[in-house]
C-alpha cells in the first residue's frame, strides 16, 4: 500500500510512535523514526520490517535524533531528509508527528511560552 513511499514518525522510539513506525513499515513505507536519543532512534529503525526497493534493492529505515522542542533540530531534520534520503527516493509522503511535550499544568494556569512552542 505505501510502497516506495517515505514516512517521518517524530517520537517514534516508543509508545504510539513506535507502534505507527512498526505499521508504516509493514505497509511498505521507508521510515524515518525520531527520537530526542539517536540510539535509540536507530536502534528502532533497525529493527523495523524490512523490504525491498522496486528494483529489489534492500531499503534500510533511517533512525535520526531530532528534539521537536528545538526548531533548528526540526528544521536540520527536514533538511537531512530532503538531501539525504528523497533525492533517490519518493518524497516524503506520510508524517506522523506521536512526540509529545507535556508541561504538566492545568490550561489555565500555563502562560503562554508553554503552550506556543514556536515562541522558543
Amino acid at each position: 500500500m505505501l510502497q516506495g513511499l517515505t514516512a517521518l514518525v517524530t517520537g517514534g522510539s516508543r509508545g504510539i510512535g513506535g507502534a505507527c513506525a512498526r505499521r508504516l513499515a509493514l505497509a511498505g513505507a521507508r521510515v524515518v523514526v525520531t527520537s530526542r536519543s539517536q540510539s535509540e532512534a536507530e536502534s528502532v529503525a533497525a529493527k523495523l520490517h524490512p523490504h525491498r526497493s522496486d528494483d529489489g534493492e534492500p531499503l534500510k529505515h533511517i533512525g535520526a535524533r531530532c528534539d521537536v522542542r528545538r526548531p533548528d533540530d526540526v528544521r536540520e531534520l527536514f533538511q537531512f531528509i530532503g538531501a539525504e534520503i528523497t533525492p533517490d527516493a519518493s518524497p516524503l509522503a506520510v508524517v506522523v508527528n506521536a512526540a509529545g511535550v507535556n508541561h504538566d499544568a492545568l490550561l489555565m494556569r500555563m502562560r503562554l511560552d508553554q503552550i506556543d512552542v514556536r515562541s522558543r
